[in-house]
Parts: structure tokens; sequence; C-alpha cells
């Protein structure tokens, strides 16, 4: 059969030499049968200019297409280095709280289990929202469906946002943020000069027995505790916050300040300026953990890693200092900023 067998070979419709050695004669009708089917498979050939278009699958036989340029449009097939270079799913975003982003190609509607990249431009202060190309703004949550609480969002971090047909999940690629140590008072060490009382108390009811340090109400009294720093430090300032309890009602005003120490440093090096929490009393049963500090600059020249000397105490010759009676640290919470996400 003339034409194109179904299997990618094309065969003609005449053979002029055939025709010769017989004494066919060539007319019109065999010229026009000859042409015709040229013209048929032409037909059913891609043209390079992209005026017309397939009209079955086309297998490739492994062989690829090259030269391939990026998508632009959500019907056209990704050159393999837009892909790694997450050029589809990546976007920066503007705004506080009611973030918006602009994908390219643009989506123009969700659907669930998309996965995006957004490298935020700006922290969040509370319950957030994302709208990706103007398809409608969708909350942003954390876990199952916990909406953000302030600085869950860090300014220039980059954050996979999956969609689960409700909200979009943040699941943070933490670049910075702050992290926590807790210090119990049992972990601290009275210090030797004007230190505070080691103590243990039982609870009535519950026998909950809780290790305190007792501070004094006329004399500033001090404790000590120390921490190897992680690597991911970013070597700044701390922030503290105290948890305590006392027989009876008032404030209290309470201190910490810090030295950072490096291999072959002298070890009898001054503290820095130390930061106070001021807390009151809400009830003599009740645990207290008193607000966050200012920032303290740690003494010293800080380095990676480094050996921190922490001492806390209570300035009870404050005037803002009104507890007439002993104040029971239970502990104290340490903030620090890191720059990586681990410790590698």
């Amino acid at each position: 059969m003339a034409g194109w067998n179904g299997s990618g070979t094309y065969s003609r419709y005449h053979d002029w030499t055939t025709d010769e050695a017989g004494a066919v004669a060539i007319d019109a009708t065999r010229m026009d049968q000859e042409d015709d089917t040229i013209a048929a498979g032409i037909n059913a050939c891609l043209a390079k200019n992209g005026e017309n278009v397939p009209t079955a699958n086309l297998p490739m036989g492994t062989y690829k297409h090259t030269g391939v340029g990026n998508a632009s449009a959500r019907t056209q097939y990704a050159a393999a280095g837009q892909i790694q270079d997450a050029g589809l799913i990546y976007a920066a975003s503007s705004g506080t709280d009611t973030y918006t982003a602009t994908l390219s190609p643009a989506i123009t509607a969700y659907a669930t289990g998309q996965a995006f990249l957004v490298k935020f431009g700006n922290a969040n202060t509370g319950a957030s929202t994302i709208n990706f190309n103007a398809v409608g703004a969708k909350s942003i949550v954390k876990g199952a469906s916990t909406a953000l609480a302030a600085g869950d969002i860090i300014a220039g971090q980059i954050s996979w946002c999956v969609y689960d047909g409700t909200n979009f999940i943040l699941t943070t690629v933490r670049v910075a943020g702050v992290q926590t140590i807790w210090v119990p008072a049992g972990a601290m060490t009275a210090a030797t000069t004007s230190g505070a009382a080691a103590a243990q108390v039982e609870t009535a009811t519950n026998k909950l027995n809780i290790p305190v340090l007792d501070f004094d109400q006329t004399t500033d009294e001090f404790a000590c505790f120390s921490v190897r720093m992680p690597k991911g430090w970013n070597l700044g300032t701390v922030t503290f916050a105290p948890s305590w309890i006392a027989g009876s009602t008032g404030d209290v005003v309470w201190g910490l300040q810090a030295v950072a120490i490096s291999n072959d440093d002298v070890y009898d090096a001054a503290y820095g300026t130390a930061q106070t929490s001021t807390d009151s009393v809400t009830a003599t049963t009740d645990l207290m953990i008193g607000p966050t500090s200012s920032a303290i600059t740690i003494a010293g020249t800080p380095a990676a890693e480094d050996w921190v000397a922490f001492r806390v105490y209570r300035d009870a010759d404050n005037g803002s200092d009104t507890l007439a009676a002993d104040a029971r640290l239970v502990g104290v919470t340490i903030y620090y900023t890191t720059t990586k996400p681990t410790d590698d």
C-alpha cells in the first residue's frame, strides 16, 4: 500500500523505472496518484514551525528532545534544569501575615498535595495566610491544623507550604531561630561568696519534690551554672526567664549575667552586664514564670562551642523587689539564637 505503512516506512504509489520497462505510459492520472500520495505523506509529518499538531502519542524510542526551553505555561513540559532549580515551585513572598507569592507558570487553582517552596521576606506576628497567584488566601498552619504563633515564620527562611485541601501546612527549612535551654536549680551551684541556699520542697498533697535555691530578701545572693554552647549558636546575645515559687506575696527582681571562655582563655574572667526579669507572686501555691529579660551581652569573645559561665541572682536591694521572704528559684530558661538547623 502506498504512503506510510503504520510502522514508520513510506512506500511510493508508482515506480517509474518499472513502468518504463513495462512500456507503461506516464499520464496525468498516474502522476496525480503519485503526487497525491506524497502530499498525504508530507501532511502526516510534523512541521518544524509548529503549524500543525500530532494526532496521536509520539513515541521517542529512547531519544530525547534537546535544547528545550523552560516551560512558561502549565500545558508545557519542563526542562530538566527548570525542575532541578525548583523554577516551577519556588516563589518569594510579599507582605506580613497576609502573604502573597507569584509562581511561574501561574497556577489557576489549588489541588490537594500541591507543595511550593516559599522564601518569606518578613516574620509573622500571629495567624497568617498565603495567596498564590491571586487564586485565593488560605490559612498557613503548623502540624495538622494549628494556627501559627508569632515568630513561627522567620524573615528570610525558606519553607515548604503543602496544601491539604483546606490549608497550607508550613514545613520549615529553618536557617535560623530562637532555641531554649532549661537549667533546673538542681543543676546549679550556690556561689561560695553570698550563695543562695539549696533546698527541696515537697508539696503537701501530691508529694512533688522540687529542688530549689532560696534567695534572701535583704542580701543579694548568687548561684552559678555553665553551658557549653551549641555549634549553631550565632554568638550573639541571650535572654532568660526565671521559674520560681514563694511562701508569701510580693515582687522579685531576678538577674542573670554571663561570660564566654574559649580554649586557652583565662577562666577567671569578669561577667558581662546583667539584665533582669521582675515578676510578682500570683499565689503562694503557684509556679511563677517571669517575663523574658532584655538581651544579655555575654562578656569575653564568644566563639563556637564556647564554655559560657552564667550567674543568676536576686537583686534584693532593688526598690522594685518587695517580697519580704525567700524567693525560691526552680530554674531558668535560656533563649539563644541559631544560624543553622543542626550542629553537623
